[in-house]
């Protein structure tokens, strides 16, 4: 665009010396105008039909005119430019079409007065472009990540077309200062976190070769929580890794595309989770939660579909401690709220087993509540839950029995799959351990 507009300065030097000894020749002044002066320029500019070009080029050529115009006309006298208008008008139509390459002024008018417009009527003289070929290379990221982005960078790609098309191909010569600027802020825009390098080649064929280099903050680790209610920690540790490689791509990629683009993450987990359609099991409770960061954290909170597993290990220590336990649970979902499963537990320290059917319930404010009939004594069990962040509280009764055989516990979370409980049973007192396996 300097090109441009150094050519255009030499209209301002042809037209003042122009106007100048008009002016001096110029007796019948219309008494009209007065003493008008021309305060205000605005540059109008008309293509032929379908041959329009983008807007920001258009609004850079009309801008650069307007300021030698206003240079000119701007201070003079509103009578003077009217007497002179056909010979301002036809020094502007030679010079304009020696310095507007690819383009030829076919007409030009003034509408003079205190605020004096210029109304030009450009013509492509040259090939118009009609196709751009883009050469995108990103350096330095995993090449899946182009399939994922693929659809932004075809976006991209048809932008900087869109930007070109139209434009006579002798044009670039001058509109490549500013056509280079419009695509690097349309990348950055699109592709946030690269910077750019932009080359234009100029030929039978117009090529676009753009260059990404990742910058600023960078994926160092994806960080993977998974949460749930039913699943099984083996399923859900299995679930997190195969998610963690499928998201291993991110890595290396800038913190801000990834922001931009958290989409893409997710449709990723979404495939992981239902394994592209044909897992019926598993879902998602919410839209997983992400904190985007050099160390971005992803948390997923999903279940089985009407089903709940538990697998538990347990260790206590104390007075009159239980012996080391497994706890096999299967449940079968009646509702939003409520669980029928089939529990078995196994004393390690006898090999003992016992079984129960347990009915549980979620009665919301924190409190769950299970009732559950002991098929190898054919005694009930009624537990009463209450827990409210890492902190939590268990009552345990077995009926028929005696109340003071009633378990007290309090539970302290250590981490969601590992509970620590302090418990008080007829003057007896131990400290467990459990953990989900």
């Amino acid at each position: 665009m300097n090109k441009l507009k150094g050519c255009l300065w030499v209209v301002v030097i042809i037209l003042l010396t122009t106007i100048s000894p008009l002016a001096y020749g110029s007796s019948n002044l219309s008494a009209e105008d007065g003493n008008k002066i021309v305060s205000l320029v605005d540059v109008r500019l008309e293509f032929p039909e379908k041959k329009e070009i983008y807007s920001d080029i258009e609004e850079r050529i009309a801008n650069s005119i307007q300021k030698v115009a206003r240079t000119i006309l701007v201070g003079q006298k509103v009578s003077l430019i009217k007497q002179n208008r056909n010979e301002i008008t036809h020094v502007m139509k030679a010079v304009f079409d020696k310095v507007l390459w690819g383009y030829q002024v076919t007409d030009i008018d003034l509408i003079v007065g205190e605020k004096t417009y210029i109304l030009v009527e450009l013509a492509p003289t040259s090939i118009l472009i009609e196709k751009v070929k883009v050469d995108l290379q990103i350096q330095g990221v995993n090449d899946k990540i182009v399939e994922v982005v693929n659809e932004e960078l075809e976006m991209v790609s048809n932008e900087i077309t869109e930007v070109m098309l139209g434009l006579p191909v002798d044009s670039l010569h001058w509109s490549s200062d500013v056509i280079k600027p419009i695509l690097y802020h349309l990348v950055k825009w699109q592709l946030p976190g690269f910077e750019p390098t932009i080359d234009l080649g100029i030929g039978k064929e117009i090529t676009v070769d753009l260059k990404l280099v990742p910058t600023g903050e960078l994926i160092k680790d994806i960080q993977i929580d998974i949460v749930t209610q039913s699943l099984p920690r083996i399923f859900s540790n299995a679930l997190e890794k195969r998610i963690e490689l499928e998201l291993k791509i991110f890595e290396g990629l800038p913190v801000a595309l990834l922001d931009k683009y958290q989409d893409k993450v997710i449709e990723i987990v979404d495939q992981a989770i239902y394994n592209n359609g044909r897992n019926e099991f598993v879902y998602l409770n919410d839209r997983p939660q992400m904190d985007v960061g050099s160390v971005t954290n992803l948390t997923i909170d999903v279940d089985w579909i009407d089903y709940k597993m538990e697998f538990l290990g347990e260790v206590s220590v104390g007075v009159n401690a239980p012996g080391p336990a497994l706890y096999l649970s299967l449940g079968k979902r009646l509702g939003t709220d409520t669980v029928l499963q089939l529990q078995n537990k196994i004393t390690l320290d006898r090999l003992l087993g016992t079984v129960s059917i347990d009915l549980e319930h979620n009665f919301g404010a924190n409190f769950v509540a299970n009732v559950g009939y002991n098929l190898n004594d054919s005694k009930i069990n009624a537990r009463l839950d209450w827990r409210k962040g890492k902190f939590g509280a268990t009552l345990n009764q077995t009926y028929p029995g005696d109340f003071r055989d009633s378990r007290i516990s309090i539970n302290y979370y250590l981490r969601p799959y590992t509970k620590l409980s302090l418990t008080h049973q007829n003057k007896n007192i131990w400290l467990s351990i459990q953990q989900s396996l």
